[in-house]
């Protein structure tokens, strides 16, 4: 019974990450939807390598079971925190790192419980300069 409701949860969780595709235009999608069901302040961790000569947009549509946001933070290698969305409301973000190399992206509810999903989408820095 819990594989089944595992998988009806993820399921979910599917068509959320898919229902927030339209915000990553005009970027392209990295072909990816990043999920995980999070449970009593649970952080889910990603790491991804990000170019420095691009321009990422990192799009969540999520809320916990109790209304709140998802949490995101972003690490370099040497664990310095170089983003967070604590104080913006928004559900995505226009991101340039100074250093291609790998990132940690954390994850987490500060209450509740609920599907994290997140998109990453990029263009070239001199694309963006032209849509800005």
């Amino acid at each position: 019974m819990m594989y089944l409701s595992h998988n009806f949860l993820m399921a979910q969780c599917d068509e959320r990450a898919s229902a927030c595709l339209p915000k990553l235009k005009p970027f392209n999608s990295n072909g990816q939807y990043y999920r995980v069901q999070l449970v009593d302040n649970e952080i889910g961790k990603i790491k991804l390598v990000f170019n420095s000569n691009l321009v990422y947009r990192i799009a969540s549509c999520n809320k916990s079971n109790d209304g709140k946001s998802l949490i995101i933070k972003i690490f370099d290698s040497n664990g310095k925190q170089v983003f967070s969305n604590e104080s913006d409301t928004a559900n995505f973000w226009d991101l340039q790192f100074g250093a291609t190399a790998q990132y940690t992206i954390q994850a987490n509810y500060p209450s509740g419980n609920g599907c994290a999903a997140l998109l990453v989408g990029y263009m070239s820095k001199d694309k963006y300069s032209e849509i800005k």
